[in-house]
């Protein structure tokens, strides 16, 4: 197959994935329970890491569920190549020693992005 065409069948399929979502009558987002609190305690591990401290110093500030711009979760980076399609997740705000600490994630946790 040629990658012209390739290409054609991608954005097609993705234009008809977004008239479906567009016309669903109720696009609110729901999460196995709990899956807010693995998600902050991945969050808290990795700031934890990041500043050699225990995770039971962390306290989270605010969790809001997000829609990001892209698969990068709206964050930039040279040569980073992001998959343009809306994606779920949270915003997560974590306190330690009095500095406030931002992260964005995936609705799933496996994505998980630090903004400094």
């Amino acid at each position: 197959m040629k990658p012209i065409v390739l290409i054609l069948i991608i954005i097609v399929s993705v234009g008809v994935l977004w008239a479906i979502w567009d016309a669903l009558p109720d696009k609110t987002l729901s999460l196995p329970e709990g899956t807010n609190t693995l998600i902050i305690g991945y969050t808290k591990r990795d700031l934890a890491r990041e500043l050699g401290v225990s995770a039971d110093n962390i306290q989270l500030v605010q969790s809001s569920q997000r829609e990001w711009p892209d698969g990068c979760l709206g964050v930039e980076k040279e040569g980073q190549v992001c998959t343009q399609v809306i994606t779920p997740g949270y915003q997560i705000i974590l306190e330690a020693d009095g500095t406030e600490y931002t992260y964005r994630t995936n609705m799933n946790g496996t994505v998980i992005i630090p903004i400094r």
